[in-house]
This record gives C-alpha cells, sequence and structure tokens, in this order.
C-alpha cells in the first residue's frame, strides 16, 4: 500500500530526468566545440587541398597532351599525314585511361580543326583563339575544365597540329571533396573516442549509483517464473522510496512483457510455418523458371548461330556476309575509304576430295578458314560462300594497293602444306579481286566482277591474285583482268 500522496514513478522519473539532463548538457557543450573545431579546419585543409588538386590537374593535362603528341609524331615520322590515321581515336581513348581524372583528348590541325578525339572533346568548349599566350601558356584554366595544349612538330620542325587534354573543373572538385570527406571521417572518430572517454567520466560520477538497479533488471529470465518472487523481495527491502518505485514499475513491466513474448511465440511459430512453405514453393519455381531461361537462351544462340554461320567451318554464311558487306561499304565511302572484295577458290580442290576422303576435305576446309581469319582484321568480313570458295570483305583501306598485298599474303599462307595425321596435303588458291567504289558501289556488282577476275585467275595456270579490270560481259573468259603483282 502507498504512502498517501506519494508519488514514487514520479520521484523515480524526475531523478532519471535530472541526471539525463545534466548528461545531455555535457554531451552538447562538447559536440558544439568540437564541431567548430571541425568546421574550422575543414575549411582550411579545403582551400589548401584544392589548390594542391588544380596545380595535379594542371600537370596531368599536360603529361596526357605531351603523350598523346609524341604518339602523333611518331606516325607523321612515318611519312604519314595527320588525316591518315586509322582508329586514332582509340589512342586518344588509350590516353584518357592512363589516368582516371582526365575527361577527354583531342588532335587538332594547326588551323584548330578537331581531327581525332574521344566522344567527350565535343562537350567541352576549348579556347582555340586564344592567340600565342594559350599556346606559351601550354596549361589553362576555364570556367568548366583544366586544358594542357601540347604542339605537334613535323620531321622539319613545322607545326602540324596541337595535342589538346583536359581534365573537367567538377572532378578535381569531388577529389577535393573526396579528401575532406576522409578528413571529416578522422575528425569524427577522433570526437567519438573524447565523447567516450567523456561518457566514462559521466558514469563514474552518476551511472555508477543506477547500475544496481539495471543489473537486477537484467537478471531476470521470462522462462524463469520463480524470478518474480526474488524481484518482489528485493521491493520490500528497506530500499529508498525512488528506488523501490522503480523497481515496481520495472515487475509491472516484467509481468505484461511476458505475456506479450508468449503471445508472440505463438505467432511466430505459425508464421514460420507460414513462411517455410512459401520459400519451398518459391524455391522450386525458381528453380524452373531458370532451368526454362537457360534452354530458351541456348536454343536462342543455336539457332542465332545457325542463321550467321557456316556449320563447319564456323565463318559467316552468304547471307550474313551480304549484311555486313553492305555496312562496310557504306562505312567506307562516307569516310572516304577504299574497301575491297577477295573472292577465293582453292585449286584442285575436288582432287582432294577424291583421293582422300571427305573428311579430310573437311578438315582442310577448318584449317583453310583459320588461316584466312588469321591473315585480315578482325573488323573484315570473312565468309564461306560454297564448298571450297570463299569471300573476303577488307573495309576501310586508305590506299586501294594494300588489297594486292593482302591478297597475296593469304596466297602464300594457303600453299604452305597442311599436315593432318602425318599426311602432308597441298592446295593454292585463285583469287580475284575487285575495288570499290573503283568496280562498283553495291556488293553484287563488287562480287560478281571479283567471281570474274577469281576465272581469269584460274584460266592463267591457278595459284596467282588478279584484279577486276575491263568492261562487263556475259563471258568470263573474255574480261582483260591483270594479275596482283601488277597492283604492287
Amino acid at each position: 500500500m502507498k504512502e498517501p500522496g506519494f508519488h514514487p514513478e514520479k520521484k523515480a522519473e524526475g531523478i532519471m530526468f535530472g541526471r539525463g539532463r545534466i548528461h545531455q548538457r555535457v554531451n552538447l557543450i562538447s559536440s558544439l566545440f568540437f564541431s567548430l573545431a571541425a568546421i574550422i579546419l575543414l575549411a582550411g585543409g579545403g582551400i589548401a587541398l584544392y589548390s594542391q588538386q588544380s596545380d595535379s590537374a594542371g600537370s596531368r593535362a599536360a603529361l596526357a597532351a605531351g603523350a598523346l603528341s609524341q604518339k602523333v609524331e611518331k606516325l607523321l615520322r612515318l611519312e604519314l599525314g595527320l588525316g591518315d590515321f586509322l582508329d586514332f581515336n582509340e589512342q586518344c581513348a588509350e590516353v584518357v585511361e592512363n589516368d582516371p581524372l582526365l575527361a577527354g583528348a583531342a588532335v587538332f590541325t594547326n588551323r584548330w580543326e578537331l581531327m581525332y578525339g574521344t566522344p567527350e572533346t565535343v562537350k567541352i568548349s576549348v579556347p582555340r583563339k586564344a592567340g600565342e599566350k594559350f599556346l606559351s601558356d601550354r596549361i589553362h584554366k576555364t570556367s568548366s575544365a583544366w586544358f594542357a595544349v601540347q604542339p605537334i612538330k613535323t620531321p622539319d620542325g613545322a607545326t602540324a597540329g596541337y595535342a589538346v587534354a583536359f581534365i573537367r573543373s567538377e572532378a578535381v572538385l569531388f577529389k577535393t571533396v573526396r579528401s575532406l570527406v576522409f578528413l571529416f571521417m578522422g575528425g569524427l572518430v577522433l570526437l567519438v573516442l573524447i565523447l567516450g572517454v567523456q561518457n566514462r567520466i559521466f558514469w563514474h560520477l552518476v551511472g555508477a549509483p543506477l547500475a544496481e538497479m539495471v543489473a537486477a533488471a537484467d537478471s531476470l529470465d521470462s522462462d524463469r517464473p520463480e524470478q518474480l518472487s526474488n524481484f518482489s523481495a528485493l521491493m520490500n527491502k528497506k530500499n529508498p522510496p525512488d528506488i523501490n518505485s522503480i523497481y515496481e514499475a520495472l515487475h509491472r513491466l516484467f509481468i505484461r512483457l511476458k505475456e506479450a513474448r508468449g503471445e508472440l511465440l505463438r505467432q511466430n511459430e505459425n508464421l514460420e510455418t507460414l513462411v517455410k512453405i512459401r520459400t519451398e514453393q518459391l524455391e522450386h519455381a525458381k528453380i524452373l523458371l531458370e532451368e526454362d531461361i537457360d534452354r530458351r537462351k541456348k536454343l536462342e544462340d543455336e539457332l542465332r548461330s545457325i542463321a550467321e554461320k557456316d556449320t563447319l567451318t564456323g565463318l559467316l554464311n552468304r547471307r550474313s556476309m551480304e549484311a555486313r558487306t553492305d555496312f562496310l561499304l557504306s562505312r567506307a565511302g562516307n569516310r572516304g575509304f577504299y574497301s575491297a572484295m577477295l573472292y577465293i577458290d582453292l585449286d584442285h580442290f575436288k582432287e582432294v576430295n577424291d583421293k582422300m576422303g571427305h573428311e579430310t576435305g573437311d578438315r582442310l576446309l577448318v584449317e583453310v578458314s583459320r588461316r584466312l581469319s588469321s591473315a585480315v582484321r578482325e573488323s573484315d568480313v570473312v565468309a564461306r560462300i560454297g564448298g571450297d570458295e570463299f569471300v573476303i570483305v577488307l573495309g576501310d583501306l586508305p590506299d586501294s594497293g594494300l588489297a594486292a598485298i593482302i591478297a597475296e599474303k593469304i596466297r602464300i599462307s594457303i600453299n604452305l602444306p597442311f599436315v593432318f595425321e602425318n599426311t602432308e596435303v597441298s592446295v593454292s588458291p585463285s583469287i580475284g579481286v575487285s575495288i570499290f567504289p573503283d568496280d562498283g558501289k553495291d556488293m553484287r556488282t563488287l562480287l560478281k566482277k571479283a567471281d570474274a577476275a577469281m576465272y581469269t585467275a584460274k584460266s592463267r595456270g591457278r595459284n596467282t591474285c588478279c584484279r577486276f579490270s575491263g568492261k562487263e560481259s556475259p563471258v568470263r573468259e573474255k574480261r582483260d583482268p591483270f594479275p596482283c603483282e601488277d597492283m604492287k
């Protein structure tokens, strides 16, 4: 029975509130002090870091521009013009990849016309008309980026153009902010350590008197009801009214939690059963779905391979060759390059099949396909369009004479003996060549003329290369082609 006018719950609440308020004040003052120190540190560190990163950005851009300039000058020493480079955009991209901070790189003519560059180049406005001071300073800061300019010299010392590399201003700012974040995290850790020491002292001064009460409450186990009587015994001792009021509150709370825990355990058991059943159903459905997806993917891959590739050699079939040839011709026309079509027929291949069997013939076709693919670039088209007939389409040729060189390379490669189980097999190719756009501007025309040139090569004794020449005639043997060696 409680004494009239006595409310131990409120008194205990007052004690806890008073001590908590002191704790809050100590923490507030400490937090304000260290926060002010952190702001000053971050401000000073931010200015210093940004200055350092700005200097570093200019130097890194200058190194990248110098590297790009050296690449171009090396090619100029090979007597190539600034506009004759193949896939030099990739070289610009390689310079950028070597430094993650770089945003782009480009090569300009001496009139500041863009020749090559990374995709980001078009998004940055390069100050191209800053005069002699722009070129003498080499490193420049605009509102959007840090620029570095390096003149490109020809072997005779003339300026052929300029190599430019740039770093976005936001990248420099981001790196600075990231460093500040690390600095802030370090300061935060220090602040936590200091507050921890402070709380330790506060615990000894204020928290220790309440530890015994908390320990008694923590020792209670809801699975052991007999501890309720022990807890009641603690309340009957001659304790201060405030302590007893807290014991009473904890006793009531413990009973309510015990009741709630029992109900929660029952609901949890039911829920676990339902979750287990549903999980098993979902896992089974997932397995079935994954198996179905795998089957569909394998089927799609098989169908795609059948539609595009020759089943024996793995080369493109005629249908796929036609589609890709149209693309190569269109690209070559847009870029002002030549393209070439090589029609290759193996000499006396039928004799190989007759004497050594079709299995050996098939192995020979596979090995010929491998040599053809090795003789050209990955971007070129290599296809098998008949039994022993192959077509190669060479794209983006700066000089039409390169087709003759590649054709002769292929002829020599196929002339090397093929060894199958200690047995040598020798064949030779007859190669017909047609040139885009000189001999035609579409795939069918070029293929027809390359085919005619191939038959001329056969008529000249086989194992040779001929380029189409002359007016079209329905009789292949009456064409007037000339041998590839004349193109060398």
